[in-house]
């Protein structure tokens, strides 16, 4: 699902590359590839949380998934349309994430026991509830090369959005991979962070590319936790967009603030 979130955003800025005074047409495109793979966002975090949120930006799509691809075989198969862009935007954004509401979603592929997915929704219902928080659960039996199962929970506050997933594996519980997801959400909301760190990682390069082509001078968001990709982002993208500059402030693990300015 990285390969596919990056194809998406290199989508993104072949349309910024033709914008002028004029606005730009949109496209559709097939997207091939894993989307549910190990150390990536599955795909309902992008239709759910990445997506969403970027639209407040300026950048309108859709996507559709026709097919799941769970690792190693891989094979899913995304419906994207890019909208036309004719704005930006630079949002105000409230500090903190008071959560307004919360969905959750079990999956998994039609060849495994359907007492999975039950057993997982279950488990991370039962972790929220008993902080207080009630959510909308939606279960789901897809058909993929590979077997796989998910728990993907995801938060909305405002413009804000949060997303936590965990894949099931062999010898993992189904119980497990609920409340794990459960779990994370909880220890993002003690952060008092704008974005968890996924979100947070993700934003640099639409955020950077408004700056870019809009008149904005500067902006900054918190986020959950800084991430090595982050840094690594934070230093690349600079040296291809001229006058500006980006920094962060926190310690590598612990939560933290991005800064955007243009001079």
């Amino acid at each position: 699902m990285g390969v596919i979130k990056r194809r998406l955003l290199r989508l993104l800025v072949k349309l910024l590359e033709g914008l002028g005074n004029t606005t730009v047409e949109g496209g559709v495109v097939y997207l091939k590839g894993g989307t549910f793979v190990p150390y990536s966002p599955p795909f309902p975090y992008l239709k759910e949380v990445w997506l969403p949120v970027i639209r407040n930006f300026g950048f309108k799509g859709k996507i559709k998934l026709e097919r799941a691809g769970f690792y190693p075989k891989g094979g899913g198969l995304i419906w994207s349309q890019v909208e036309g862009i004719r704005e930006f935007a630079l949002p105000e954004i409230d500090l903190g994430f008071q959560p307004k509401r919360i969905g959750l979603l079990s999956l998994i592929t039609e060849d495994l026991p359907k007492s999975i997915v039950g057993r997982q929704a279950q488990a991370a219902l039962k972790v929220l509830l008993e902080k207080g928080y009630i959510t909308e659960v939606i279960k789901e039996v897809v058909k993929s090369d590979s077997p796989g199962t998910l728990l993907f929970l995801w938060a909305q506050d405002g413009i804000k959005r949060a997303g936590f997933s965990t894949l099931g594996k062999k010898g993992l519980p189904a119980e497990e991979v609920g409340k794990s997801s459960a779990k994370a959400f909880l220890k993002f909301l003690q952060t008092q962070a704008q974005f968890e760190k996924y979100l947070g990682d993700q934003l640099v390069l639409p955020i950077a590319l408004v700056l870019h082509k809009g008149n904005f001078k500067r902006f900054f968001y918190t986020l959950s936790e800084i991430t090595l990709h982050l840094i690594s982002q934070v230093w690349l993208i600079p040296q291809f967009i001229e006058k500006l500059k980006i920094k962060v402030e926190g310690r590598i693990g612990e939560p933290g603030k991005v800064i955007f300015e243009r001079s």
